[in-house]
């Protein structure tokens, strides 16, 4: 009786180890909208793992910041001991791709969810709404650009991608031609500002694919990252598209503390 009772208790753990490796392995299920549980659409499901989208907000949003904002004087010192352009320029491009990390896996990922409308200036991800241009703006601020988010916020499209360009010029495109033209104008991978009819984001390149990152009004996603080609957002007759990641302006603004400079008509 003993040992048909300790084989019980064998074959219990067995199965039970089993499906604990099932569960700890079974195949990562790709998403579409990183929405904060966002309804599924058929045609915008990608894989946040091969593209390396973090959905899912790490520690907590001040010590993020925080920790973020901080580095901001390695890269500076670096900067400052850098002899030659070349040297210098090399600096800017690993900052450039610092900012994108930060920006879209460190510090977006906490407002992924936040409800959108059309006066919403929160500064708290989760608490609170957040209109398209304050999410931009607030997002920016945060991770340490000297940018009045107010200000900015306010601007047309056009003038936020101005601004945001810093003197560079700005990249436009009519509808109909935004596939082959925009995909061309970005196929640098990096983060990117872009400017509709009446509504802003970024646009992100990660291994040949676009993603919309924007604060949706249309349905109750809120705050989200959408394959560029399947979002109803990212409908428009026109887009203005400036570089974030490799905006070597505004990637000095971010690391000397000058003020990003707003241009209103």
């Amino acid at each position: 009786m003993m040992t048909n009772r300790i084989l019980f208790a064998l074959l219990l753990i067995g199965v039970f180890s089993f499906l604990s490796f099932l569960t700890q392995h079974e195949p990562r299920t790709p998403q579409n909208h990183l929405s904060d549980g966002a309804d599924s659409t058929d045609d915008n499901h990608y894989d946040t793992a091969f593209y390396d989208l973090e959905s899912k907000a790490r520690a907590n949003y001040t010590i993020t910041k925080t920790s973020l904002t901080s580095q901001r004087l390695e890269y500076w010192m670096a900067y400052q001991k850098a002899e030659t352009d070349s040297a210098r320029m090399a600096v800017l491009d690993q900052t450039g791709r610092f900012i994108e990390t930060s920006l879209v896996n460190h510090l977006i990922p906490f407002w992924y969810g936040t409800p959108w409308s059309f006066e919403g200036h929160t500064n708290t991800p989760k608490s609170g709404e957040v209109a398209c241009g304050y999410f931009v703006s607030t997002t920016l601020k945060h991770l340490g650009f000297n940018v009045n988010r107010y200000h900015l916020a306010q601007q047309s499209p056009q003038n936020e991608a101005r601004s945001i360009a810093c003197g560079n010029s700005v990249s436009l495109f009519e509808a109909g031609t935004w596939q082959d033209s925009l995909r061309h104008s970005t196929e640098t991978e990096g983060l990117y500002f872009v400017g509709l009819d009446n509504h802003v984001g970024y646009l992100l390149n990660r291994r040949g694919e676009l993603f919309f990152i924007h604060s949706n009004y249309i349905g109750t996603t809120g705050v989200t990252a959408e394959l560029a080609s399947a979002s109803d957002a990212f409908s428009s007759s026109v887009y203005w598209v400036v570089p974030i990641s490799t905006n070597h302006q505004l990637i000095k603004k971010w690391l000397l503390k000058e003020e990003v400079p707003i241009v209103k008509d």
